[in-house]
């Protein structure tokens, strides 16, 4: 009896395989944007659960002649897998040691696991009929504090990049003025944006690595503080 539920139990798991679906994102871009954009995106599907996962590799090749600070980009994916893919990316190299460069290109990845990342055994299939992956540039903005694009698309992001900056300025003070232990306490009532929970997050206070958050807060102002044409864009 024992063994015959372990056999039924091991056939189940060798059943639940995950599906694994790569396709090529088709660029809804024109010759004439200043961004050009290829790359994939991968579907699981893990039918023995009901999770998924899209992740997407994408190559962006600045095609004009200034530095490029932020883009927003827009990934649609229909009938790889049963639950569709829409969202909208937003890549800000304000904190970043290098712009993407005028005719430079860069890589852009991303995934998209609402119910945590998939492990196990993945099976590749081909991409059903009908099934569409499609990629569109939204926005631009350059380094000397001209856009392209739809600006409402990133209004939000520009607002958060402007709201981490001033953040960890105060933060750098704090700790200069006060010491770790108010440092930390600033820290965790700052305002819930990108750059800022990164620095929450490498906080251990088990581990005691304050020298490592401040690492991190340093070197990301740093890198801002070299891109402050794409700073004073964000407050026109």
């Amino acid at each position: 009896m024992i063994a015959a539920v372990l056999i039924t139990l091991l056939s189940v798991f060798s059943m639940a395989q995950i599906a694994q679906v790569t396709v090529p994102l088709a660029s809804l871009t024109q010759n004439s944007e200043p961004v050009q954009l290829t790359g994939t995106i991968t579907a699981l599907d893990d039918s023995a659960t009901g999770q998924y996962e899209y992740r997407q590799s994408i190559a962006a090749r600045n095609m004009s002649q200034k530095d490029v600070c932020l883009l927003a980009l827009e990934t649609t994916a229909k009938g790889l897998i049963r639950s569709p893919y829409l969202h909208t990316g937003i890549h800000d190299y304000f904190f970043t040691p290098r712009l993407l460069a005028a005719n430079a290109q860069g890589k852009i990845e991303s995934h998209f696991a609402p119910q945590g990342r998939l492990e196990g055994k993945v099976t590749p299939t081909t991409a059903p009929p009908g099934a569409v992956a499609n990629l569109k540039l939204l926005f631009v903005q350059f380094s000397d504090g001209s856009t392209w694009g739809d600006a409402a698309v990133a209004a939000q992001a520009l607002q958060d990049r402007r709201t981490g900056f001033e953040a960890m300025k105060s933060l750098l003070a704090t700790y200069q003025l006060r010491g770790e232990k108010e440092f930390i306490t600033a820290l965790l009532r700052q305002p819930s944006v990108t750059v800022v929970e990164v620095l929450r997050h490498t906080y251990h206070p088990d581990k005691n690595n304050v020298d490592e958050v401040l690492q991190k807060l340093a070197t990301g102002l740093r890198n801002a503080q070299q891109h402050q044409g794409c700073l004073q864009a964000a407050s026109e």
